[in-house]
């Protein structure tokens, strides 16, 4: 294979041994090398080869399903509100955020990825700080209200609810958080790709948050493990 510069997000084909032997003059971090005579693809990390998928079921790696709150609905009285969170100092109109007191509520929806490792846990977790602060031992008191339903199967008749209460840990308020709803994650056991969360995030009332002041929540995440690019099928693995 002829020696040359990649910048990053190039795909290299070639063998184990000519793996090996490649120059990586000029080699970009993220360029990734697909072994053909092993199948197994590596990624360069910037001073070295790493193996990211060799065929094995225990090849696996992770990523964030996002749901930015600015996208989710809100309905009836227990409305976060969307404040200014920071500006210049001076009259710039700065950046905006969610601010939830206690009882506020939010409502969005997910599909399971197809690059999902199908009926694995998934953590669902909140991006957040305190918005002033803090004694290490006030809780915050966050819940995660949904039902989960495959393609071609009913939602179930009741929804189920996870809710934990956080400790923060910290006395500062900006310090930038993050803490799953539950902290164990939810069992995706039976589930598939393309299956559909229908949630609602809100915060607890009083009797499990002693947190007297509003918390800013920035975004609504799930990280999940994958074990394939995507799907064979448009709707099975």
């Amino acid at each position: 294979m002829a020696e040359t510069k990649h910048h990053q997000g190039f795909l290299l084909v070639g063998t184990e041994a000519e793996r090996g032997a490649y120059s990586t003059t000029g080699l970009r971090n993220q360029v990734i090398w697909l072994e053909s005579d092993t199948g197994s693809f590596y990624q360069w990390t910037g001073s070295a080869w790493q193996c990211v998928w060799s065929g094995a079921s225990t090849d696996t790696v992770w990523d964030d399903l996002r749901v930015p709150l600015e996208t989710a609905k809100t309905r009836g009285a227990a409305v976060p509100d969307y404040t200014q969170y920071k500006d210049d100092g001076a009259a710039s109109n700065g950046v905006y955020a969610y601010e939830f007191d206690d009882g506020d509520e939010i409502y969005f929806s997910v599909q399971m990825p197809h690059s999902w490792k199908e009926g694995s846990t998934i953590y669902p977790h909140i991006h957040w700080t305190p918005s002033s602060d803090v004694d290490p031992s006030d809780n915050v008191g966050i819940g995660l209200e949904y039902v989960w339903a495959d393609i071609n199967e009913d939602f179930p008749a009741n929804t189920s609810a996870e809710e934990r209460d956080i400790p923060t840990g910290v006395d500062n308020a900006d310090a930038h958080l993050i803490h799953n709803i539950p902290e164990a994650g939810i069992a995706g056991t039976g589930h598939t790709i393309s299956s559909i969360l229908l949630c609602r995030l809100y915060r607890q009332a009083a009797v499990s948050d002693n947190y007297a002041d509003p918390i800013w929540i920035f975004e609504f995440d799930i990280h999940y493990e994958m074990d394939m690019a995507g799907s064979y099928g448009v709707t099975t693995k």
